[in-house]
């Protein structure tokens, strides 16, 4: 049995699935953001010199 095929058999299976997809996207929100400054940070950091 295919994963789709449990959940059309299994609707609360596959609504527990969505919400926890949900959860995960929407506690990644702003990652590449997040990442995009820190890296800009660095780039711009002179040499010899830490970032934190």
């Amino acid at each position: 049995m295919t994963q789709v095929q449990h959940w059309l058999s299994n609707p609360e299976n596959a609504a527990q699935a969505g919400q926890a997809a949900q959860h995960f996207v929407t506690s990644h929100a702003g990652a590449l953001n997040r990442l995009e400054a820190e890296l800009e940070a660095l780039l711009n950091t002179p040499p010899n010199q830490s970032h934190e």
